[in-house]
C-alpha cells in the first residue's frame, strides 16, 4: 500500500466521497481496505479531523471489503505508523506556535484500543502505550484509565507501574467512576504499592459518591472494621447496604453480619441514613450525566 503524497490527493478526494456514501449505507457500493485508509489520510493531511475521526470509527466498527474483520492488516498498521508520525509534526508545530486547536485524543486512544486488542492490526501492546500515552497527555479520561491498568497488568511495562497511579488519580479527578474505586482496591490491597488504609478509604468515599456499587462496598467495609476510618457501624450498614441493593455480591454476603449488636433505633438510623446517600448519589449521577 503507497499512502498518499501530493499527486494523490486528486484521488483521495474521490474515495473519501465514495466512502463516505458508504458510510450513509449504499448497499451497491464497495470500498477496498487501501481506498478507505487513503480517503481517512487524505483528511489527515488536510487538517480535516472532524471527517477523519469519522472514517476511522467506520474503519473500526465495519467491514470494508478485502479485509476480514478478524485478520490482522498490515496496510492498517503501515497507516497506523505514518499516522503517528503525522501527530509527532502536529505537535511540533504546535509547540513552536505555542497553540493547540484540536483535540487528537479520540482518535489516538483509538488507535491504542485497535493494538491492546489485536483488532484489525496483530496485538501489540507496546505499541497501544504509545498510542495511549499520547491521548492521555490531551487529558482523555479513557486513555488516562486504560493506559494506567496496562501499565499495571502488562509484563512488558513492568517498569512503568509506578506512573500508573498518577494516571488514576488524573482520571479520577477529571470525573472517571472506575479510577476511585481501582485506587481503593490497590491501597488497600498493598497492590504495586505501600498498603495505605487511609488513601485507600478516601478513594473509596469518591467512587462511592458516584454511585460505584463496588466502591460503597469497600468503604462499608472500612467503615466496618476501621480501616482507614473510625470504626462507624451505621456508616458501615448504610453504604453496605446501599451496595447491596445493586447487587454486589460480597455486600450481600456482608450485609447479614452487621445488625448484630444494634438496636432497633439504630436500625432505624440505618434506614434514614441509606435514603439519604442513596439521593446524594443519585444526585451526582445525573449531575455528571
Amino acid at each position: 500500500m503507497n499512502l498518499p503524497n501530493e499527486d494523490l490527493i486528486d484521488s483521495a478526494h474521490r474515495m473519501s466521497r465514495y466512502f463516505r456514501d458508504k458510510v450513509l449505507g449504499d448497499p451497491f457500493l464497495t470500498v477496498t481496505l487501501d481506498e478507505a485508509l487513503l480517503a481517512t489520510w487524505r483528511f489527515f493531511s488536510e487538517s480535516h479531523y472532524a471527517e477523519a475521526r469519522d472514517l476511522l470509527d467506520v474503519l473500526v466498527h465495519e467491514s470494508v471489503k478485502d479485509c476480514e474483520l478478524d485478520a490482522p492488516s498490515q496496510a492498517l498498521d503501515e497507516f497506523f505508523f505514518r499516522l503517528e508520525e503525522h501527530f509527532v509534526r502536529v505537535d511540533i508545530s504546535r509547540s513552536k506556535q505555542k497553540v493547540c486547536s484540536f483535540d487528537d485524543s479520540t482518535v489516538q486512544a483509538t488507535c491504542g484500543t485497535l493494538y491492546l486488542n489485536g483488532e484489525r492490526v496483530k496485538r501489540n501492546t507496546i505499541r497501544a502505550a504509545t498510542w495511549l500515552e499520547r491521548a492521555a497527555k490531551h487529558d482523555n479520561i479513557y486513555a488516562l484509565f486504560t493506559l494506567a491498568r496496562l501499565y499495571l497488568d502488562d509484563k512488558e511495562l513492568q517498569g512503568k507501574q509506578r506512573l500508573a497511579f498518577p494516571l488514576l488519580e488524573k482520571a479520577a479527578a477529571l470525573g472517571d467512576d472506575d479510577a476511585p474505586t481501582l485506587l481503593a482496591f490497590l491501597f488497600s490491597e498493598g497492590t504495586r504499592v505501600q498498603q495505605d488504609y487511609v488513601r485507600a478509604a478516601h478513594w473509596a468515599r469518591m467512587g462511592a459518591g458516584r454511585n460505584s456499587s463496588h466502591a460503597q462496598g469497600q468503604l462499608g467495609y472500612f467503615y466496618a472494621k476501621g480501616l482507614g476510618v473510625a470504626p462507624n457501624l451505621i456508616e458501615a450498614a448504610a453504604w453496605t447496604y446501599l451496595s447491596a441493593s445493586k447487587g454486589e455480591a460480597n455486600a450481600k454476603r456482608s450485609l447479614p453480619m452487621l445488625p448484630e449488636g444494634m438496636s432497633s433505633d439504630d436500625l432505624k438510623v440505618v434506614h434514614l441514613r441509606v435514603n439519604e446517600l442513596s439521593k446524594l448519589c443519585d444526585r451526582e449521577s445525573v449531575r455528571k450525566g
